[in-house]
């Protein structure tokens, strides 16, 4: 049946395509984009890539004293010894129709896509990751993208409203992603700027609010002099009723976030950063409960230089604060809304098999709300045309410790650290032609005494985590 679904949209798609650029019979003009992603990856430790963090699902918060301790309801066990090397492939694909009348006032967007699949996966027979096994047929289509573009009467073209489930760019570190919502997009001179309405999530019955998450955003962006640009922005959330994770009280926030952004290319040198501060409250439904206030930061900072117009280098800083106190009644960890963030290959979500087939333990820049310190150096070379190879060295570390086994009798853990290791990555890139490029990478991380802490609870204490190295190859198709 979705097979069938499927050849149908496409040929209905196709033949209006046809029918509207070859005869202007419908006035307006169709184009196509898609996008396909199929590589092998072989890893030393499976568990690292099952996407155990992910940014929308997260709200990581202590409270309540020691025994309220995330570490100890949702302890990471990814380190597991024994064995968890394996080899897979991988396939992400994407497909898009445009739809724009011809005056350029109206689009219509929809995008389908395959999400990751692992080749040989038949455990399911529908969700996100359904079979990819012997004869195919899983049930694996899901809506990227579907919303309508239109220009506001009387403003003109660089005025749009845009309903639907569209993309959201608010900031890397905090929010670009897909969300269903209705937004203002607004362009004049050398500024832009945006408003909106997201709905995050909407319980059982559409019509009661007591689970809904809404969420308010506001971006102005603007170019200060040649190669110099800096913006705002804040987005406001007002949460209805859930639980972060197992074991969890429930609770209704109000969570807000203020940031500021900037850039500059001078020559031979540039220089990018961003900082985001996020407070608000959590209030807990469960009478008896101490409500905590959100105090959080979020710093980052690129500075580098081009020696030669095919070489950059570049220091990558990133800082982001964790807590250590369930018992203060303040959450000082930072906490995300959407994101993908890229602070390296081992844990964070950068490079081809993170990006395009999201293998990864974390795509938020934190682990569970101990924050995080890193700081990499890079170095990119561009050959010719055709080859590119780009490297990095990276420290991480948490921002307060990663902690295991409460002990009652000595008033403390039995097992903390803060070091989660030393990484080495490096990414090569050739242009096989305008559509397609091949990938291939690598990585090697040097565990820390953080990762020994995150292993099974009999594990604890008396092995440490094994390094770990991944490598993969790939192509990635695009029009």
């Amino acid at each position: 049946m979705k097979k069938k679904l499927l050849k149908s949209v496409l040929a209905t798609m196709a033949g209006v395509s046809i029918v509207g650029v070859g005869t202007g019979a419908f006035a307006f003009t169709t184009t196509f984009n898609g996008e396909m992603a199929n590589g092998i990856l072989g890893t030393t430790n499976y568990d690292t890539l099952q996407g155990t963090i992910q940014s929308k699902d997260t709200d990581y918060f202590s409270y309540g004293g020691k025994n309220k301790s995330i570490t100890d309801l949702k302890s990471l066990e990814v380190f597991n010894n024994g064995g968890k090397g394996d080899i897979m492939g991988l396939t992400r694909t994407r497909l898009g129709f445009v739809g724009t009348t011809d005056d350029g006032l109206a689009k219509f967007v929809y995008t389908m896509e395959v999400g990751t699949s692992t080749w040989g996966d038949s455990t399911a027979t529908t969700g996100r990751n359904a079979s990819f096994g012997l004869s195919g047929d899983g049930v694996n289509v899901e809506t990227r993208f579907a919303y309508t573009d239109l220009a506001i009467p009387g403003l003109g073209k660089d005025h749009r409203i845009v309903a639907g489930l569209q993309p959201i760019n608010v900031n890397p570190w905090l929010w670009k992603e897909t969300a269903a919502g209705l937004t203002y997009n607004g362009k004049m001179d050398v500024h832009s700027w945006q408003v909106g309405w997201v709905k995050g999530r909407t319980g059982p019955d559409p019509f009661k609010d007591t689970t809904d998450d809404d969420y308010f955003l506001a971006k102005f962006d603007t170019e200060l002099m040649k190669g110099v640009k800096a913006g705002v922005f804040g987005v406001y959330s007002d949460q209805g009723s859930k639980s972060p994770y197992v074991g969890a009280d429930p609770y209704n926030g109000k969570i807000y976030y203020l940031g500021a952004t900037g850039s500059a290319d001078l020559g031979q040198f540039f220089v990018n950063g961003d900082v985001i501060y996020q407070g608000g409250s959590i209030n807990f439904i469960t009478n008896g409960i101490k409500d905590l206030d959100r105090e959080a930061w979020l710093l980052h900072l690129d500075a580098g230089m081009k020696p030669m117009d095919n070489l950059k280098v570049w220091l990558s800083g990133l800082y982001v604060t964790g807590d250590d106190n369930a018992g203060d009644g303040k959450a000082k960890n930072f906490d995300i809304i959407d994101s993908d963030i890229e602070a390296g290959m081992i844990f964070f979500k950068e490079g081809f098999f993170a990006l395009y087939n999201d293998k990864f333990l974390s795509d938020a820049p934190y682990i569970l709300d101990k924050g995080l310190q890193t700081i990499a150096l890079y170095g990119e070379y561009q050959a010719d045309q055709q080859n590119t190879i780009k490297g990095s060295i990276r420290y991480l570390r948490l921002d307060k410790d990663y902690q295991r086994g409460w002990n009652a009798a000595t008033n403390r853990y039995n097992f903390s650290s803060d070091k989660l290791g030393t990484e080495l990555d490096v990414w090569y890139n050739y242009a096989y032609n305008k559509n397609v490029d091949l990938k291939l990478e690598a990585g090697y991380l040097f565990a820390g005494k953080a990762a020994d802490y995150m292993v099974p609870a009999s594990q604890l204490g008396k092995h440490g985590a094994d390094d770990i190295f991944q490598t993969g190859a790939g192509i990635l198709f695009k029009f």
